[in-house]
């Protein structure tokens, strides 16, 4: 099972094994994880990762040193 960040990873890991022809992966679980970025604009995600956004948030991170994790807990909630 891979989540988030992980998810990805392990994403590709199990597709880079099958391109190999290793298939002993027969089943894989994803918890949030966004594989198709693409069109991020037209996914929930790219409602609030438009580059302003995305800048703002880097520059609230840089003032306090971490990003508020009630932001992120915030962001969280609206893609659910």
């Amino acid at each position: 099972m891979g989540a988030c960040a992980g998810g990805i990873t392990l994403a590709a890991y199990v597709a880079a094994r099958a391109a190999a022809r290793d298939l002993r992966v027969n089943t894989l679980t994803l918890l949030v994880s966004v594989l198709d970025v693409g069109e991020l604009g037209e996914t929930p995600l790219g409602l609030f990762a438009t580059p302003s956004a995305i800048e703002a948030a880097r520059k609230k991170s840089a003032r306090a040193g971490v990003l508020d994790g009630r932001a992120m807990a915030a962001a969280f909630a609206w893609l659910q």
